[in-house]
């Protein structure tokens, strides 16, 4: 019950975080949310694209990572890499399947 209220609440975190930042960075301002998109197959490119999104997340104290994913599905090696990072984490990751009519299927659903 208490994951299930902690994953509740950071997906409203995420969504009035996503709704207050701006598209250009401002200087000297921390990053409420961090925001990236994997639109393909999940492989190693992904990946490392994600763990270098996760460190920037981290040294810029983002209070989380919102993840928008459009994936068929991939290598299952690449997607265990991801679910790892994910779960190491010390940055809240907010996976949000989007825009509408996109998928998250295969290795897409256990990223």
């Amino acid at each position: 019950m208490v994951r299930c209220l902690t994953v509740i609440a950071l997906a409203l975190l995420a969504a009035a975080a996503i709704a207050s930042v701006a598209p250009v960075p401002v200087s000297g301002v921390t990053p409420v949310a961090g925001w990236i998109r994997i639109e393909d197959t999940i492989q190693p490119a992904s990946a490392g694209f994600l763990d270098r999104a996760l460190r920037w997340a981290d040294r810029k104290d983002c209070a989380c990572l919102v993840v928008e994913l459009d994936t068929p599905g991939g290598l299952d090696t690449a997607m265990r890499h991801m679910v790892k990072a994910i779960l190491a984490s010390p940055v809240p990751v907010v996976l949000h399947v989007a825009p509408p009519g996109s998928r998250a299927a295969s290795a897409g659903v256990s990223s």
